[in-house]
């Protein structure tokens, strides 16, 4: 139960805090079907976890997107963020996050410490 709640809480954070395969555009695009597919809100509950980050409008991807690559990058996990949403887009839609459980779990415990 544990694994699956960190692996929830890591696709969260993951998904808002660094998914940037080329920058922005990657992690944007994934946002964006997301909220095209219904589980955007995914996307917008960073700040359930992070009570320092002020609520975000729904469906406000940019934004969401320069935070993650901000935070990924300050904690050296630029590369599991991009492995992650990466896989994202590889699955037949973003919301199917359990084939993504094993990139969502690196990615976690990679920003865990910071």
């Amino acid at each position: 139960m544990k694994l699956n709640l960190a692996s929830l809480a890591a696709s969260i954070v993951m998904l808002m805090s660094t998914f940037t395969m080329g920058c922005g555009a990657d992690c944007e695009s994934t946002c964006e079907k997301a909220q095209e597919e219904g589980c955007g809100h995914m996307w917008t509950k960073l700040e359930s976890l992070d009570p320092d980050t002020p609520p975000r409008a729904v469906g406000d991807c940019s934004s969401l997107c320069e935070d993650m690559e901000a935070k990924t990058e300050a904690a050296g996990c630029t590369s599991k963020h991009d492995e992650y949403i990466s896989c994202l887009n590889d699955q037949h839609s973003v919301c199917e996050l359990e084939p993504c459980s094993s990139e969502s779990i690196r990615l976690t415990v990679c920003m865990l410490p910071h």
